[in-house]
């Protein structure tokens, strides 16, 4: 959110979140995978969407920033 163009486009966090709050929220909806995968209750099968997901948003973010370093201004 370094940028003055971009916002953040997750309905469950405000339009520029703070650090802190970007980090509660991945570890609140995150958590349960790691917990579930410890204790055998999920397989790799069951992680395969979480994981593309991921990183379909990793790539779009990258994107993002991309388009931002030649379009925006720095905050």
């Amino acid at each position: 959110m370094d940028f003055d163009c971009v916002r953040e486009t997750n309905p469950l966090l405000p339009e520029k979140p703070h650090i802190d709050r970007l980090i509660l929220h991945k570890f609140v909806f995150l958590s349960p995978f790691d917990t579930l995968y410890k204790y055998d209750a999920l397989t790799y099968q069951d992680m395969f969407l979480p994981i593309v997901m991921t990183a379909w948003v990793v790539d779009n973010n990258l994107k993002v920033i991309d388009r931002a370093k030649s379009r925006c201004s720095k905050q």
